[in-house]
């Protein structure tokens, strides 16, 4: 197996997908949520002549929303990339391992469907 076919197996490609579609989905939300924010404060101070004081601090919690959905979606890709490829087969082929994996897999599972009915 040459070196660069042992790199393309360890791709996670869904999740680099999602990553990208995440990262394009916090950009949008920013600059939109950001610019929004601007064009209130502008509207307010020339047409009611007010001053909003408190929107500069709307603002930046919208950045710091923005930075930590990034931060997730990097750390998502992250785990992608560990449990992709060799990793997987090395760490991960113990029967007990995937005893338990199907098992969290169910639990979790189990859980949101009771959480689903009781919201109906």
């Amino acid at each position: 197996m040459g070196c660069c076919e042992k790199c393309m197996t360890r791709i996670p490609y869904a999740t680099l997908i999602a990553t990208i579609m995440c990262a394009l989905g916090v950009v949008i939300f920013c600059s939109t949520m950001y610019r929004g924010a601007t064009l209130a404060v502008l509207m307010f101070s020339e047409i009611f002549s007010m001053q909003l004081f408190w929107v500069d601090a709307v603002k930046m919690t919208f950045v710091l929303i923005g930075a930590c959905m990034g931060a997730l979606g990097l750390m998502i890709l992250m785990v992608g990339f560990l449990a992709t490829g060799a990793t997987r087969h090395k760490v991960y082929r113990g029967w007990g391992s995937r005893v338990s994996g199907r098992l969290s897999c169910a639990i979790v599972s189990i859980s949101e469907l009771d959480i689903g009915e009781t919201s109906i």
